[in-house]
């Protein structure tokens, strides 16, 4: 069976078709170090930078004529428009105050899965599938149109019909789909209506990897595995993080601390109201500032240990004198929750080693992403990351290319 793979990124899906036996005719995207990543692991197969935006009817002819192929025998077309428009993860980019920001309405990636479909309406293949961020689940089209506050998916599945296809979505937790890694993403399994057949999704299965079998394997030579180089005073604080910790872990003293005064300790209110003051002994003592409750009054409070004090005689008395901090929150995320069993979501965001006081390198968190070992990411180390990072996991893709195949039977 055949396919072309549109908004490949990394691969991750169109690899996973592979596995399942389906051979690519074409696989694009725009960005240059996805389009370098996807000819240096398909080298037998067409690879095109196309803005699909721009993207006609008569260059996919050119193209299928090229790779000697008719309409006719391309089977699905796959892909995964770009997602950061649609993401929670990018809420401070697409609201201010409330309201939906300019650079949110004009974000030509919002229009993206419609140049997919129309793409798809130029081969009429037997299935498409298209994935996306799970949010989108939730998210309203929004803009200047009359469509606004229509669901995305509602005109995900709409534009589908519109190109003749039945469609079914689901929104997928990787690790029921054979990938140690709890991610979850929004699949749209189209079928053509003359076909008959009732858009499903495969089965979830037993976990049969982990991320410690992943790694296994993994050798210095391999593509991407170089590890980051890092100061003493990194992997010191790193020591401190165990195995599922974070930042919270951190002693204090490793922690990021900002001076501040007894009358900001007084009038502060933010989300984090975590302090500390260094004592007589240059010990440096945590306390809280917190809300008490008493019949529906609200009063700001200090825990100190387990006791609460009242603000003005804690200062007054217990710091008077002292040099004061407020703990910043999270300043570098520190993660090291990846596990043996199954990682958390990786993105392209650093992530601490399991054992060592390193980050993972790129292979190892392609390697939970579930690419084989000999799987070349092409551009700047940071645009590696990017790559895996918003990858779809191969196993998952094979699964669902295996069902596609069981429904044309």
């Amino acid at each position: 069976m055949k396919f072309i793979g549109l908004f490949s990124g990394a691969g991750g899906l169109d690899h996973g078709f592979k596995q399942s036996g389906w051979q690519p005719v074409i696989l694009s995207d725009f960005w240059l170090p996805a389009v370098n990543t996807l000819k240096a692991n398909n080298p037998t197969v067409d690879v095109y930078d196309w803005d699909v935006a721009k993207l006609d009817e008569s260059m996919i002819n050119d193209a299928l004529h090229k790779a000697g192929v008719s309409k006719s025998e391309i089977d699905a077309v796959i892909g995964g428009p770009p997602c950061q428009a649609f993401s929670r993860l990018n809420q401070n980019q697409l609201f201010e105050n409330g309201k939906e920001t300019e650079i949110n309405k004009n974000d030509p990636r919002r229009s993206l899965f419609m140049d997919f479909l129309r793409v798809v309406g130029y081969i009429k293949p037997k299935f498409v599938v298209m994935e996306n961020v799970s949010d989108i689940s939730t998210r309203k089209l929004g803009g200047n149109g009359k469509d606004k506050n229509r669901l995305i998916v509602e005109v995900i599945e709409e534009e589908f019909n519109k190109a003749g296809y039945d469609v079914k979505f689901s929104i997928i937790r990787t690790d029921e789909y054979n990938v140690p890694q709890k991610r979850r993403r929004i699949i749209f399994i189209g079928i053509r209506k003359d076909l008959h057949i009732i858009p499903t999704f495969p089965a979830t299965i037993k976990l049969k990897t982990s991320v410690k079998e992943q790694f296994k394997g993994i050798r210095k030579t391999d593509p991407n595995q170089e590890c980051k180089n890092h100061s003493e005073e990194w992997e010191k604080k790193v020591s401190h993080i165990p195995q599922g910790g974070y930042y919270k872990d951190l002693p204090i003293e490793f922690k990021v601390l900002k001076p501040v005064t007894k009358d900001y300790i007084r009038t502060y209110t933010g989300q984090w109201r975590n302090f500390c003051f260094k004592n007589e002994n240059g010990d440096l003592i945590l306390f809280d500032t917190v809300w008490k409750i008493k019949s529906k009054k609200k009063t700001l409070v200090i825990k100190y240990g387990d006791i609460l004090f009242d603000m003005s005689v804690f200062i007054q008395q217990a710091i008077n004198g002292f040099d004061v901090f407020r703990i910043m929150p999270r300043m570098g995320t520190y993660l090291r929750r990846i596990r043996d069993d199954v990682s958390h979501t990786v993105t392209r965001n650093p992530l601490i080693h399991p054992y060592e006081n390193r980050e993972l390198t790129v292979r190892e968190k392609a390697a939970i992403q579930t690419f084989p070992h000999d799987y070349e990411f092409m551009g700047s180390i940071q645009e590696q990351h990017i790559l895996v990072g918003n990858a779809v996991p191969c196993n998952a893709a094979a699964i669902i290319a295996d069902h596609l195949k069981s429904l044309d039977k």
